[in-house]
């Protein structure tokens, strides 16, 4: 655990976060949001930018109290980065401030949030945004069907409660709302994702399966023409009743959370007629048309690993093993690419595993640190006709802008693949543009670093190349000087080798282990050097220093453990058991058991290590949570939480297909933090019901 950032007791809360370059610190900087409905404490903000050593909440006060959602439009979903190049801001969806009509926020300071504006029309009472999602347009579209377009036009999409809502959002302060959609068997408009060529909207709907008796229903819509009404293109249905939440699109896949179902991946080739290629039922109970189950899903890893949240079971990181197609799948030949001002930059994609149809792939650039302004051309498709493996050569021709600027990166992005292709995990490069005649130069990207023998534990050291990533580099670290011992402050390798490849000019880190050596006896440093450079020269930043502060003698935190989860029936008498819970110094502990989720019981010997409560009798599968704080005789504690599944008293009516329908089982990777996510007494998840 890296840090804890406390606040009010709630089931969920909604996080995104934005990532910017700061040209002063010449480091990337980092700041989270987030939101939740059962609170009063407003928008928090997170400061992210000592990760990995440690994290802050800012000094922010806002001016609503409660939020269902918040997004950040202009933002990479994947990345966090603006994908304009201009500054993003914040949608808030869904607050108890002016009807939950949603909210803008420049950051323009992205630790201070700033009101902007609020949505308006002369239907306000009806604008309630529950959810949103956002694209950039910089086809005809922008000039034809927007108001407010640049050199690029960006759609806010609004599902609210009834119908969703199309905004033009490129002017922040001045969002013009061009349609309004309602559909046939609306129960409740809940979310939904643009595909990524920007021509369909999927759309979810939380309450037409309960109040229509449907079977899974995602709606695609065309968005030709998004000025007016959008229309239904085609609809996919699924083989159960359970309810559809949230999807995210990753090439021609789409992910989604589907309540008691878990995981569905959809096929995308064809987005008028949708295909089941994959699930993983992480709620085997049933598929019902009921609130459990999976509620969050995404799939922007650069493993290619899918994270799911379950209120019932905790967080899975999944494989996906639906990407296999005989049309193949579409990569680049490496991860990076290097090249200097005035001059071009290949880049090469391959088409491997298949050769099946006529295939082609877009090119997507985000800036980094370069941007359009820095290229002449920038190609965006790559075609492959059927049968065909060559590798594909494309060139970014690179534009002299006259200004020093350093290292400059973009990074370009595959999507929207045709022909049934799909892309290899990651799917993304890098594009390092370096200034004329600029030289390599490496170094560390701080000067100093402070670690504590407790918490994380841990001095993450980066180095880094600047200047030009053409050529091969290496340079050599060693300790120069401390007082710290190694193997008794601190683990790690005390001298090393780092090295680049022509064209890479991605950051390298080392890692150091800091020991909590029992004894009170000050902080403690050791001191890094950079030595015998190749193929580049040693920056100004050549040595680091790492301070270790003491920590507070041989006591350690306790850890609580509260038992697995539990299945149960109405009427039975449940006994939480936290007696595995343990201290690391022998300490006595003390308890303390409370509930956090589901219909209220009474725990009889709440603060002993086993407790007890009558389950209820429910009239559908009830997930009941509970925490269980220990504590040591120096104050220090722990928490964990486990969930009892109550099991309805008359049945189901989703009958248990167990997720079935077709596609391929995704393997499971790890079921991580079931115990452990849960156990710091914390629940994240992408979205809420």
């Amino acid at each position: 655990e890296i840090g804890f950032v406390a606040g009010q007791n709630t089931v969920w809360r909604d996080i995104k976060v934005y990532q910017y370059f700061d040209e002063t610190d010449q480091r990337w900087h980092a700041f989270a949001y987030v939101t939740a409905d059962g609170t009063s404490e407003g928008l928090f903000v997170l400061d992210l930018r000592n990760l990995p050593h440690s994290i802050s909440r800012a000094s922010y006060t806002g001016d609503f109290g409660a939020a269902h959602n918040v997004f950040a439009i202009n933002t990479d979903y994947g990345t966090g980065l603006s994908r304009t190049g201009a500054n993003p801001s914040l949608v808030i969806a869904g607050s108890n401030n002016g009807f939950g009509r949603f909210r803008v926020y420049s950051l323009v300071d992205p630790a201070s949030p700033s009101f902007n504006t609020i949505a308006n029309s002369s239907d306000i009472e009806d604008m309630y945004m529950h959810d949103a999602a956002s694209m950039i347009i910089r086809d005809q579209r922008k000039d034809t069907q927007c108001v407010n377009a640049t050199d690029y036009c960006e759609v806010l999409f609004d599902f609210n409660e009834s119908t969703v809502d199309v905004w033009d959002i490129t002017d922040t302060a001045n969002p013009v709302r061009l349609s309004r959609t309602p559909y046939t068997n609306s129960g409740y408009t809940h979310s939904g994702w643009p595909s990524e060529d920007g021509q369909y909207l999927f759309v979810h709907d939380e309450l037409d399966e309960q109040q229509s008796s449907l079977q899974t229903t995602v709606r695609t819509f065309s968005l030709a023409d998004f000025e007016n009404p959008l229309t239904l293109v085609g609809t996919w249905t699924g083989p159960s009743a359970a309810i559809d939440h949230n999807g995210f699109v990753r090439g021609n896949r789409y992910y989604m959370s589907n309540y008691s179902r878990g995981l569905t991946i959809l096929d995308l080739t064809n987005p008028a007629t949708l295909q089941s290629v994959g699930f993983l039922d992480t709620y085997q109970f049933s598929d019902s048309a009921n609130f459990v189950g999976a509620w969050g899903a995404y799939p922007y890893f650069h493993s290619g690993n899918i994270g799911v949240s379950d209120m019932t079971s905790g967080f899975y990181m999944i494989g996906d093993d639906t990407l296999d197609s005989p049309a193949g799948q579409i990569t680049f030949s490496a991860t990076s690419y290097a090249g200097a001002e005035g001059g071009p930059v290949a880049v090469t994609l391959r088409r491997i595993n298949g050769s099946a149809g006529a295939v082609n792939v877009s090119l997507q650039p985000i800036p980094a640190t370069a941007d359009a302004a820095d290229f002449i051309a920038m190609p965006s498709v790559a075609s492959w006709s059927d049968g065909d493996t060559a590798d594909k050569t494309i060139v970014f021709d690179t534009a002299v802008d006259g200004v020093s600027e350093g290292l400059e990166r973009l990074l370009v992005r595959l999507i929207a693949p045709t022909g049934g292709a799909t892309i290899t995990p990651l799917g993304a490069a890098s594009i390092f543009v370096a200034d004329i005649g600029a030289a390599t130069v490496v170094e560390f990207d701080r000067t100093s670093i402070t670690a504590s023998e407790r918490g994380f534990g841990k001095a993450v050291i980066t180095f880094q190349r600047r200047g030009t990533a053409s050529g091969n580099v290496s340079v050599d670290y060693s300790i120069s000087n401390g007082d710290a011992i190694d193997g008794t402050d601190f683990t790690g390798a005390t001298s090393g080798t780092i090295s680049w490849d022509d064209g890479d000019a991605n950051p390298v880190s080392v890692e150091f282990n800091i020991v909590d050596d029992g004894t009170v006896e000050g902080n403690e440093f050791i001191e890094l050097a950079l030595g015998s450079p190749v193929g580049a020269t040693i920056g100004q930043a050549s040595t680091l220093q790492i301070t270790i502060l003491d920590g507070t003698g041989s006591n350690r935190a306790p850890n609580s453990v509260a038992g697995g989860g539990q299945i149960v029936s109405g009427g039975t008498t449940v006994t939480l058991d936290g007696a595995s819970s343990n201290d690391p110094d022998g300490d006595t502990l003390t308890y303390q058991w409370t509930q956090l989720l589901g219909q209220s019981v009474a725990i009889n010997n709440a603060t002993s290590a086993r407790a007890t409560f009558v389950a209820p009798n429910v009239s559908s599968d009830t997930v009941l949570q509970f925490q269980l704080q220990v504590f040591d005789p120096a104050g220090l504690n722990d928490v964990s939480t486990t969930n009892v599944t109550v099991r309805a008293s008359t049945g189901n009516s989703g009958g248990n297909e167990g997720g079935g329908g077709g596609g391929v089982l995704l393997h499971l990777l790890a079921l991580l933090l079931a115990v452990t996510a849960m156990r710091r007494g914390r629940f994240t998840r992408t979205d809420a019901a």
